[in-house]
């Protein structure tokens, strides 16, 4: 609250940080929000926790995730209409590597952590 908060443009953020308090900057893409929050134009950046951390991993950034995540929005995968055995599809195979530990270990060792939930959204059909 209080603070002055970066985001992309246009995405779901803007409301989130604006709901927060915050006085909102808005930015192209993430490397350009993560550059001004470097050089201290800004306090804070509210993206994407894979995207942050990966760049903060990778870059050897002296910047630290929030503890939990501000919204557990889940990502999705559009699929076309009329394809229920595709869906069913994804969902088991997403189930089943999630299960057996390969999300984790193709994960963890690029951003940290493992980014996949106990309990994720399904596709509906």
């Amino acid at each position: 609250k209080g603070k002055r908060v970066g985001v992309i443009v246009g995405s779901t953020y803007v409301k989130l940080a604006e709901g927060l308090g915050s006085e909102v900057k808005t930015y192209k893409s993430d490397p350009d929000a993560i550059q001004d929050l470097m050089n201290g134009n800004i306090d804070a950046v509210i993206t994407d926790s894979i995207a942050a951390a990966y760049m903060i991993t990778q870059n050897n950034l002296p910047l630290r995730m929030t503890d939990d995540y501000l919204d557990k929005a889940q990502d999705g995968w559009p699929v076309k209409q009329g394809k229920p055995n595709l869906v069913t599809a994804i969902n088991k195979t997403m189930a089943a590597i999630v299960a057996d530990g390969t999300c984790e270990k193709l994960t963890k060792p690029l951003i940290g952590y493992n980014v996949f939930p106990k309990d994720p959204i399904r596709s509906q059909l």
